[in-house]
Formats: C-alpha cells, sequence, structure tokens
C-alpha cells in the first residue's frame, strides 16, 4: 500500500483556479502538487451561468467541457506539471429551491453528474488509491466516497455557513452529510472549528489558512513598479485588499474617509459597496477604486501602501474568519489595523493595530504610519515564519498521518 504523501489527491472546492480573487483552497492545492498529483476540480457552471456569460473568455475556453465533457483537463502556465485544473460538465441551477422532494430530485441529477467527471479522473489517469479533498463544498460531493473508496475523504470548512442565509438553506444540511461521511474534519478558524463540534461527535482540526509569503515580501525587499492607477498620487495611501461586499462595517468606513481628506483609501478587489451605503464613494476625490487584481499583481499595491485596514463587521460571519490577507499584508512589512472581529487576532497582537470605531482607526493609522520603520516593518514580516502554505501542508500531512 502506497505512503499516504505519495497518493494523489482530487480537491473539490467552491472556487475556479482563475477566479479573479485569491482562493485558499487553491493556494492550497497549487503547494500540494508541487510533491503529489492534483486533480482541482473547477465549481461547476450552472446553465445559467453559461447562457449569461457564454461569451466570456473564460467561458470559451472551456466550452467543450462544459457542455461535451471533453477537453476537461487544462495545465496551468506557471504552476507545478503535477497541478491539472478539471472542468465538470453543467449543472442545472437549484440553489433558488426551497428544500423539499423538488430539490432533492435535481440535486441528486446534479449529483450524479458531478460523480461522472470523478469517474473520468479516475479512469483517465488509472488511479487506484487517492484522496479525495473537500474543501468547503457542501452542495456535492458529500455522499462521493460510498462509491469511490478514498483512502481518505477530508472534509475542510472555511466559513460558518450557519450565518450565511442563502447559503445555510442548503449548504448546512451538506456540510452536516459531508463530515458525517468524512474520515478527517478540517476547520481553518478557533471558533468555526468549535461550530463544526456542535455538529458533530467527530473531532475537529485546526488547518489555519496560509500565505504565499514569499510572494508577498516581495513587497519590502525588491523595487517594484508603481501601479499606474498610483502614477500621479502624492498622499499617504491606505489600502484594502478583498472582497467589497458584507463583511466590511460600511459605517466605520464611510466616517473614516470622511474624516480622512489628507489621505487616499485604495481598494484592491472585486464586489460592490452600493447595497451598504448612499455614500457615493467612488466620487469622492480620496477614494479609489482598481477592481479586482491577481495575486501575483498584489505585492506591487502593497508596496505603496502605507498602512492597511482590515474594517470587518463583528458579527457570526466575520467571527469564524482566519483572514488570508493578514499574513499577506504582514509578509509585505505592513502595519495593519483591524476590528476585533476574530479571537484567531490574538496571535498578531504584537504586530497588528485594533480600532473598533472610526476615531479609533484614524488614530491607528496614524500610529502605523510613524513606526514604519525598517525594524518594525522587519518585526511584521518575521511574524509570518511558520504561517506559509508550506508550513500548512506539513501541518495537513500531520493530521492525516495522526489518523493512520
Amino acid at each position: 500500500m502506497k505512503d499516504i504523501k505519495s497518493l494523489p489527491i482530487i480537491i473539490w472546492s467552491m472556487s475556479r483556479w482563475d477566479n479573479s480573487l485569491s482562493s485558499a483552497a487553491y493556494s492550497l492545492a497549487k503547494e500540494l502538487s508541487k510533491n503529489n498529483d492534483v486533480y482541482y476540480i473547477d465549481y461547476p457552471f450552472t446553465i445559467k451561468e453559461y447562457l449569461d456569460a457564454k461569451s466570456e473568455d473564460y467561458i470559451v475556453k472551456r466550452k467543450r467541457a462544459i457542455l461535451k465533457g471533453e477537453d476537461i483537463y487544462t495545465k496551468v502556465p506557471g504552476l507545478p506539471k503535477r497541478f491539472t485544473a478539471v472542468t465538470p460538465k453543467l449543472l442545472m441551477s437549484v440553489s433558488f429551491l426551497p428544500p423539499g422532494r423538488l430539490y432533492n430530485f435535481l440535486a441528486r441529477i446534479n449529483m450524479r453528474r458531478f460523480s461522472g467527471v470523478l469517474d473520468k479522473i479516475i479512469k483517465d489517469n488509472k488511479i487506484k488509491d487517492y484522496i479525495f479533498f473537500n474543501s468547503f463544498n457542501p452542495y456535492y460531493g458529500y455522499n462521493v466516497p460510498k462509491r469511490f473508496k478514498p483512502r481518505f475523504y477530508i472534509y475542510q470548512s472555511r466559513d460558518d455557513i450557519r450565518s450565511y442565509g442563502p447559503v445555510a438553506k442548503h449548504g448546512l444540511r451538506g456540510e452536516v452529510k459531508s463530515m458525517e461521511e468524512a474520515d478527517v474534519i478540517m476547520a481553518t478558524s478557533t471558533n468555526l472549528k468549535r461550530v463544526l463540534e456542535g455538529d458533530t461527535t467527530k473531532s475537529v482540526n485546526l488547518l489555519p489558512n496560509g500565505a504565499e509569503v514569499s510572494l508577498f515580501k516581495t513587497a519590502f525587499y525588491e523595487d517594484l513598479e508603481k501601479p499606474k492607477e498610483l502614477q500621479n498620487n502624492t498622499k499617504p495611501v491606505v489600502g484594502y485588499i478583498g472582497h467589497i461586499g458584507l463583511r466590511l462595517d460600511f459605517e466605520i468606513l464611510t466616517a473614516l474617509i470622511a474624516s480622512n481628506p489628507d489621505k487616499l483609501f485604495l481598494f484592491v478587489g472585486p464586489g460592490t459597496y452600493e447595497e451598504f451605503t448612499e455614500v457615493p464613494l467612488k466620487d469622492l476625490d480620496n477614494v479609489l477604486f482598481v477592481g479586482p487584481k491577481p495575486l501575483q499583481e498584489l505585492p506591487r499595491y502593497l508596496k505603496y501602501m502605507d498602512c492597511t485596514i482590515i474594517p470587518f463587521l463583528k458579527n457570526a460571519i466575520t467571527k469564524s474568519i482566519y483572514p488570508l490577507k493578514l499574513n499577506e499584508q504582514l509578509a509585505a512589512g505592513k502595519g495593519i489595523i483591524t476590528t476585533s472581529f476574530s479571537e484567531d487576532l490574538d496571535h498578531f497582537e504584537d504586530v497588528i493595530y485594533r480600532a473598533d470605531t472610526a476615531e479609533e482607526f484614524s488614530h491607528q493609522i496614524e500610529k502605523a504610519i510613524a513606526e514604519n520603520s525598517p525594524e518594525q516593518m522587519e518585526k511584521r514580516i518575521k511574524h509570518t515564519d511558520g504561517n506559509s502554505w508550506k508550513d500548512r501542508i506539513r501541518l495537513f500531512w500531520e493530521i492525516l498521518d495522526a489518523k493512520t
């Protein structure tokens, strides 16, 4: 029997390899593929998604795969040769349906279609023994192990699904079923581990998100070109990187921007703010939205930020978050001002700044910028030791070793 560390790994998540926002599951898959054959299955497109965006490049290049189940494998430039992206066929849109017989019937059809891509991966690549890693996709895959018999079925949760109304409608049931079937359960934050343990009698292992530390260190150690959007800026830059949406405290954010006209607030990431505030942020002189950027480009933006902010709401959703951006931005040497949304922030107490009002944010921004000495920035970078994706893979195998 093969050693577990040499087995192929089939990874299934809620993100695609070419998403505009960096994904923890994708980062974990890339690191695993340095030593293992990894088959990273894209989150499936639904019929509605296909019809709405069928002329977009990301659909066109997958057309044969999503319509005919042909040419499903993609080798991604720049990634290890052992990494293979896999595109499944179209699935039906069923999430809008209420729980009940119709949803269950259509979900079973989707499950059979999803199982088809697993069949093809296993047969095409003559896989006899493998690890199936469901990295937070509770909609499909929870009954796959009964049929395909992997050496390990791992279920990993990344967010408290119970706190997302639309997602919890069907996702919570799928998550509980996934944990019932799983040989190993993992959670990315301390509170999420606690939450999951309330829904299962099995042990839940902590596997926090990591960061591509070496990439983000380039923002401090290398002479990176200034982004074109900042070429004419003369103000100190306060940056936010991530999704612009329901996790943000827009009351704090709008007050903070209004009280600091001498600073430029730079937002890098997808999403929209309009449904959360009536303030037309894009029209303000000291606000700049540049949209989502590929992971490889983020250090260029970080280099020219004087500090960064994580103005998250403090609620059931954010309580279970271990944010990727924390280690990324510390690796760049940046002072981070954040609300106290998660107990996992306590591990970073010596290198972050806490604030829970707009006034406190303003004060801490000034302090963080004043403390941007090379020594202090090196201290922030040093704090990311042990928090790279390589370190997380080491912990991943330790967890599995304990189950053998």
